[in-house]
């Protein structure tokens, strides 16, 4: 059997930034945080969004942060 899942350290990392939303999401939703995925996206852009609270917004910063982090 092929281990047709084989990818370069390249490819993860493209792989890996191709689904960084989604996975803030859903770890977010694990978390408890009521956002929806466009408010998550666009917290993530960098853009405020007036309906969030600011204890969601953190938990999905510190996400993001958290990604940067293992990156490095």
């Amino acid at each position: 059997m092929n281990d047709k899942f084989h990818l370069t350290f390249e490819q993860s990392i493209f792989l890996a930034k191709k689904v960084l939303v989604e996975s803030i999401y859903s770890v977010a939703k694990i978390e408890g945080v009521n956002t929806t995925y466009p408010e998550t996206e666009t917290i993530l852009d960098g853009v405020n969004v007036p309906t969030a609270r600011l204890d969601d917004i953190a938990v999905i910063l510190n996400l993001r942060d958290a990604w940067r982090f293992r990156r490095s």
